[in-house]
C-alpha cells in the first residue's frame, strides 16, 4: 500500500534509478547544498523523484546558457524540483500532472554544461535560485544532498525496476516493535495505511506512526471516552462519518498546520496537536517515533529522521523533508569573498519568529487550561450561585411571615420582655 504511484514505485524515488556513483555538493562548495550534479553517461533516464505539477519545461534555444532543457515540477510535499541539462525538451508541460518515477527525459549535457561531461543537475528546495555559478539551479532552504544521499542508498527508491512497469512490486519488509502499542502484525494493514498516507503527504512517517500508536494504538474504532476524539488520529471534536483513511488526512492535515504555524518546531507541533499535552506526550511520541525509525530505517523512501526533543523535524544531512519553508528567516547577503558567499542570520525575523512561536505556545496553554478547568470552575461557580439562590429564597420565605405583636406578650416569658423596654427606652 505504500506504493502511491504505481505498483512498482514508492512515493519518493532518486532521479536516475539504479545510481551508484558518489553524489556530491555542487561545484564541490561546502554550502552548496541545493542540489547536485549527478553524473552519468548520456541517455540514462531521468524520473520525476515525486509525484506533483509541472510549473515550467524549457527548450536549449529557450535557456542556452543555462539549464538547457530543462522541467521544474511542484511536488505534493510543497517541494520544487528542478532537472536540467536533458537530451532533448521533456516530454512534459506546464501544468502536466506527474507521478513518482515517471520519465521526464534523458541525460545529456544541454544548455551551459555543454562542455562538461553528460550529467542531470538536479536542484531541490523551497523554490529554485536564480543565476549561475555553485549556486545557480539550487534549491532554497533545504538540503537537497542529503536527501539525495538517503534515496541513493534505499533499494525501493534507486531500483531499475522503477523504469520498468511490467515488473513486480517490491513492497517494504515491516519490522514490528513489540514495545510500542499497536506497532505489531495485528496491525499490519492499519501500519500499511498509515504509512501511505504519510509518505504521498510529505509528513515524516515516522512521526506519524508514533502519533497514531500514542493516540490510538492503530486502532481504527478507537475512541476516547471522556473527550470523544476518534478514530486513528483522535479527531477532536470527532467528525462522524468519516473512514479510517479519511481520519487519517484529517488528522495529517492538522499535522502539517501545525507545523507550518511552529516553523517546522516539533514540540511546539506535537503540543498544538494534542491540545497541549506537554513535554510528557512530546517525549513519549519521539520515542515511540525513534523505536519504529530503529527497526525500520528504510520504510521512509527519503530519509526522515526524528528530532531531539525541542528540535526541526529533519536532522542536518538528512534532510528537512517536513519542515516549513526555511526561507521564511532568510539569511541576510552581503556579496561574494571569491567563491565564498557572504550571509548572516537577520535578527529581525528571528526575535519575529521567536515572539511567534511564544505566542503560539501561549495560546496552546491557555486553549488547554480552559479545556481542563473551565468546567469545573463552571460547577464551583454555578454551586455557589445555587446555594446564594437557595439562601436568598429561604430568607425571603422566612420573612413573608408577617409578625403577630399581639401575641408576643403572651407568647414571650416576662423575663425576656424586660429586655425589649430597656432598649427601647435608650
Amino acid at each position: 500500500m505504500v506504493d502511491t504511484a504505481t505498483p512498482t514505485t514508492p512515493s519518493q524515488v532518486f532521479p536516475l534509478p539504479g545510481y551508484t556513483q558518489p553524489v556530491s555538493l555542487h561545484h564541490g562548495v561546502a554550502d552548496a547544498i541545493g542540489g547536485s550534479d549527478l553524473m552519468a553517461p548520456t541517455g540514462t533516464p531521468i524520473v520525476s523523484m515525486v509525484s506533483g505539477k509541472v510549473v515550467a519545461s524549457w527548450t536549449e534555444r529557450q535557456m542556452p546558457d543555462s539549464g538547457g532543457n530543462a522541467v521544474e515540477i511542484k511536488g505534493n510535499d510543497g517541494l520544487t524540483y528542478y532537472y536540467a541539462h536533458m537530451l532533448n525538451p521533456s516530454n512534459v508541460k506546464a501544468g502536466d500532472t506527474v507521478v513518482a518515477g515517471q520519465q521526464l527525459g534523458v541525460v545529456n549535457q544541454s544548455g551551459n554544461a555543454r562542455t562538461s561531461p553528460p550529467h542531470l543537475h538536479i536542484g531541490i528546495g523551497y523554490g529554485i535560485q536564480d543565476g549561475l555559478g555553485a549556486y545557480g539551479g539550487l534549491g532554497k532552504s533545504y538540503n537537497a544532498v542529503a536527501r539525495l544521499q538517503a534515496l541513493q542508498k534505499d533499494p525501493r527508491a534507486n531500483d531499475t525496476a522503477i523504469l520498468d512497469p511490467s515488473s513486480p512490486p517490491n513492497p517494504p519488509t515491516i519490522q514490528f516493535v513489540p514495545s510500542v502499542a499497536g506497532f505489531d502484525t495485528a496491525h499490519l494493514d492499519d501500519i500499511k495505511l498509515n504509512l501511505e498516507k504519510a509518505l504521498a503527504a510529505g509528513i515524516d512517517p515516522f512521526l506519524w506512526l508514533g502519533i497514531v500508536s500514542k493516540e490510538s494504538g492503530f486502532n481504527p474504532n478507537a475512541t476516547n471516552p471522556t473527550s470523544g476524539a476518534c478514530g486513528y488520529a483522535q479527531i477532536y471534536p470527532c467528525i462522524s462519518g468519516l473512514t479510517p483513511s479519511q481520519n487519517i488526512d484529517e488528522g495529517i492535515k492538522r499535522l502539517k498546520s501545525f507545523l507550518d504555524s511552529c516553523h517546522g518546531n516539533i514540540t511546539c507541533a506535537l503540543n498544538s496537536y494534542s491540545g497541549g499535552g506537554g513535554p510528557y506526550y512530546v517525549a513519549d511520541v519521539t520515542d515511540r517515533a525513534k523505536a519504529i525509525q530503529t527497526a525500520n530505517p528504510s520504510l521512509s523512501t527519503g530519509g526522515f529522521s526524528i528530532p531531539t526533543i525541542g528540535g526541526v523535524v529533519g536532522t542536518p544531512g538528512i534532510g528537512n523533508v517536513t519542515t516549513a519553508p526555511a526561507e521564511d528567516c532568510p539569511p541576510i547577503h552581503f556579496g561574494n569573498v571569491g567563491p565564498a558567499e557572504i550571509k548572516i542570520p537577520n535578527p529581525v525575523c528571528i526575535v519575529a519568529t521567536a515572539l511567534k512561536n511564544m505566542t503560539v505556545t501561549l495560546s496552546n496553554w491557555w486553549a488547554q487550561w480552559q479545556t481542563q478547568h473551565i468546567p469545573n470552575w463552571t460547577f464551583v461557580i454555578l454551586g455557589i450561585i445555587f446555594i446564594i439562590i437557595g439562601g436568598l429564597a429561604l430568607a425571603n420565605s422566612a420573612g413573608m411571615q408577617m409578625p403577630m405583636v399581639g401575641d408576643i406578650a403572651k407568647a414571650a416569658p416576662a423575663a425576656e420582655a424586660a429586655p425589649i423596654a430597656e432598649v427601647a427606652a435608650v
